[in-house]
């Protein structure tokens, strides 16, 4: 799946990527965390901002070039393959 050109807000995680999945490009701020990494999945180019908790929760995968400002947490990286 590729989740692009988006504006998400008002939701508890903005947008959720799972394995294989894609997210670039996207404005995502005002949720409780804006976007979750999981698995094989890559975020890159997004626009993060504003969100309560955490910007990006990179739990793997590949998190790249994207802009995360004033969130609580900008970028949480606890898994192992995680990187930004």
């Amino acid at each position: 799946m590729f989740v692009s050109a988006n504006e998400v807000y008002g939701h508890t995680v903005g947008i959720y990527l799972r394995a294989g999945s894609q997210g670039a490009g996207n404005l995502v701020h005002d949720n409780t965390s804006g976007i979750q990494v999981d698995s094989s999945a890559t975020a890159e180019s997004n626009r993060v901002y504003k969100n309560t908790s955490i910007g990006i929760v990179a739990n793997a995968g590949v998190v790249q070039g994207n802009f995360v400002y004033h969130n609580s947490t900008g970028i949480e990286a606890p898994g192992p393959t995680a990187k930004s």
